[in-house]
């Protein structure tokens, strides 16, 4: 299993759904059966949705931004990485508003979430969801 697919795993995990992780199935010790073709989630937001400052469509160009001639491939990936960053910014920026009223959350809380260390700005998933896990765990 690769990175993306654990961090997506939980990221439905935390968020509460139950449509992520693998629906493959083994029927013996040395039968494996291929897993089932997920259909792509959709995400409640539309691309361009905007909250906190950010949107999944402003996500994927800063993802794609660090290279002049993006592959398939890399556009693929940022199709799929985009929605997934911004709907856990999202919940973070839902959270603080709650934990913090005094903030601006709802109009740039996800500027604060962004990784001025990394190339394209944006925060890994992992780690985003680690503060969103952190949050749920601090609010409850």
């Amino acid at each position: 299993m690769d990175i993306h697919s654990r961090a997506r795993e939980q990221l439905w995990k935390i968020l509460g759904s139950s449509e992520g992780g693998s629906k493959g199935t083994v029927s013996s010790v040395n039968q494996h059966q291929a897993p089932a073709a997920e259909a792509p989630t959709p995400t409640p937001y539309p691309r361009d949705f905007v909250f906190g400052g950010d949107s999944a469509e402003s996500i994927q160009r800063r993802l794609l931004g660090r290279v002049p001639y993006p592959l398939d491939h890399e556009i693929s990936m940022a199709q799929i990485d985009a929605p997934d960053l911004f709907q856990v910014k999202v919940a973070i920026c839902q959270i603080m508003a709650v934990l913090n009223p005094c903030g601006d959350w709802a109009e740039r809380g996800a500027l604060a979430l962004e990784n001025p260390r990394t190339v394209t700005g944006e925060d890994s998933l992992e780690n985003l969801l680690r503060t969103l896990d952190g949050l749920r765990t601090f609010g409850s």
